[in-house]
Parts: structure tokens; sequence; C-alpha cells
């Protein structure tokens, strides 16, 4: 073997141990990359694995949550179920207490009618036991005046301004005379009170009551005694009365 020979062949086996060494140093390189995605793909792994398990956690609670709301929603369906039949009996209740309460105000109705009758009939009733009396106002006091002596100062008001004859008025009796009210009041001792007269029979009335006419300018006036209720409305009434009068109209009061 020459010596050029022997140059080519030493060349040609430092070529190749450098191949080799080039391709042994490579594949290591390879195993420790392949190593590392090992590692971060388990790194990764395990992340999502705990998320996992927070996930889990937090589905375990939902579900804890989710059952008390249901069990919250049946109390609550039961709760309603119980409103809606109180409202129902309620509203029974509250139909009956309205026909209950119609029923009641017919009867009150009916009641305060029958009230108004009776007290209508009570003041007719009262009137007609008065229809033998009279007021007298204006009749002049004495003092000390007992009722005797109201009696004696009628009469002789009788003869004297209402023109009725001594025999005439010996013929009539009265049941009773007295002032109203029967004591004087202190603080007003300067105010004449009236007379009631009330006759012992209807027709002796009737037939002073057709003299009345005579006390026309004598400031003494007279009445019939009517109860107070029919006297309130003869005060409303009287200056309709007067009006009337004065215009020529016949008018007068209807107790009735």
């Amino acid at each position: 073997m020459d010596q050029d020979e022997k140059e080519e062949t030493t060349t040609d086996v430092n070529s190749t141990s450098r191949k080799r060494q080039r391709q042994t140093t490579g594949s290591q390189t390879d195993e420790d990359c392949h190593c590392c995605d090992a590692s971060t793909s388990i790194s990764k792994l395990e992340a999502k694995i705990d998320k996992l398990l927070g996930l889990f956690s937090e589905i375990a609670s939902l579900k804890k949550r989710l059952t008390e709301v249901e069990e919250e929603n049946k109390d609550l369906k039961k709760a309603a179920e119980n409103t809606e039949k109180d409202l129902n009996d309620l509203k029974t209740c509250v139909v009956s207490l309205s026909s209950q309460s119609e029923t009641d105000n017919q009867e009150l109705k009916e009641l305060n009618k029958d009230i108004l009758q009776l007290n209508c009939r009570n003041i007719k009733l009262e009137a007609y036991t008065r229809r033998e009396s009279i007021k007298i106002f204006n009749l002049q006091e004495i003092e000390g005046e007992t009722p005797r002596d109201t009696e004696d100062l009628v009469r002789s008001m009788m003869e004297e301004k209402m023109k009725i004859s001594r025999d005439d008025m010996n013929e009539i009796h009265f049941e009773r005379v007295h002032r109203l009210p029967s004591r004087r009041n202190p603080q007003r001792s300067t105010k004449i009170r009236p007379v009631i007269a009330k006759f012992s029979f209807y027709q002796d009335k009737e037939f002073v009551w057709s003299k009345v006419k005579n006390l026309k300018g004598t400031g003494i006036g007279i009445s019939l005694d009517y109860p107070k209720e029919i006297d309130k409305i003869h005060e409303k009434l009287y200056p309709v009365l007067k009006k009337a009068k004065q215009g020529k109209q016949s008018a007068f009061f209807k107790v009735d």
C-alpha cells in the first residue's frame, strides 16, 4: 500500500468516527427533550385533575344546595296551598258576612222605621193628651204667686182682655193652671214665665180659643200646647205661615 492510500484510509476512519460521535450526541439530546415534554404534560394533567377535583367539590356543594332549595320549594308550595285554602275559607266567610250584613242592614232599616213610627205615635199621643191645654204668654206675674193666684190671673185676663162674660167663666173649669217652669230662675227673674192652663173639658178650651182674636193689641198671646218636637217644627214654619197670612192666604198649622 502506498502512502496515498494510507492517508485516504486514515481519513475515512476519522470521518466514520466523527459521524458516529455526532449520532451518539444527537440521541441524548432527543431523549432529554422527550423527558421535558412528558414532565410538562404530567404537570398540566395534574393541574387539570386538581381543577376537576375542585369542580367535583363545587358540584357536590351545588347538589346539596339544590336539595335544600327543593325542600324549601316543597315547604313554600305547601305554605302556598295552605294560604290558598285560608283565602278560600276567608272568601267564603266574607261572602257569608256580607250576606249577613245585608240582612242586618235590612233589619236595622226596618227597626229604625219601626222606631220612627213609634216616635211619631208617641208624639201624636202626647199632643192628644195636651188637646185641652193652652199656653198663655206675657201674663204679668205677682210676687209670691201661687197656682191659685195664677188661675185667678188667667180668669181675670179672659174676662177683661178676651171679653168672656163672668157667667161663662163661672162655667169654665180648669184641671190645672201653673207657670212654666214651676220655679223661677233667679238669673231670669225679670222674664215673665208662660202659663199652662189645662181645661177640664175640651169644649171649654175650644170656646176660649174662639175668643183669641180679642187679644189683638194687648201684648198677651195664646197658643195651643204642643210637644217640643212639634213646637220646633212650628218655629221653622212660622215665617212661611206669617208670609202666607200677609198675602191674604188661608194658612194654619196641622199637627199631623
